[in-house]
């Protein structure tokens, strides 16, 4: 569950808390995904909100139990983030190793951009589309 700047995990049998994690900002409008075909290595993902600014973030965080081979990162532990520039509502999609998260132009106006980036490891995004309607993308990205 995102709430404010926070991402926390619970127990659905019990409601106890299992792990929680800091974000630089607060989550507005944006759910995370959880990916559920990584083996032992599955990953939450959720954007920050930076409104129409430029600072906004996309978050990889572990949701699997450490693992010193397979998964050497702590449960709630941020495996890797990446600077977006505007986000609101940018609850991403996740398909074939690729994480796609839609966003608003930053400043506000002109066109919007998605980016698609490597699940497994981050850094720059493999690609970008740029809005041909010079509007900016407020919501959530679906693969089929």
């Amino acid at each position: 569950m995102g709430s404010g700047s926070r991402l926390a995990a619970f127990d659905s049998s019990t409601g106890a808390e299992e792990w929680r994690t800091d974000l630089e900002r607060p989550i507005v409008n944006a759910s995370p995904l959880v990916t559920a075909d990584r083996g032992p290595a599955d990953r939450a993902f959720i954007t920050d909100y930076d409104g129409f600014g430029s600072a906004a973030r996309l978050y990889c965080i572990n949701i699997d139990p450490s693992d010193p081979v397979a998964n050497p990162f702590e449960p709630g532990e941020i495996v890797w983030s990446a600077p977006v520039g505007s986000a609101a509502g940018a609850t991403p999609a996740y398909a074939d190793g690729l994480v796609h998260v839609a966003l608003p132009a930053i400043g506000g106006y002109g066109a919007g951009r998605i980016l698609a980036f490597d699940a497994a490891g981050g850094g720059d995004p493999l690609w970008e589309f740029t809005n041909i309607k010079g509007v900016g993308f407020h919501g959530g990205v679906c693969i089929t």
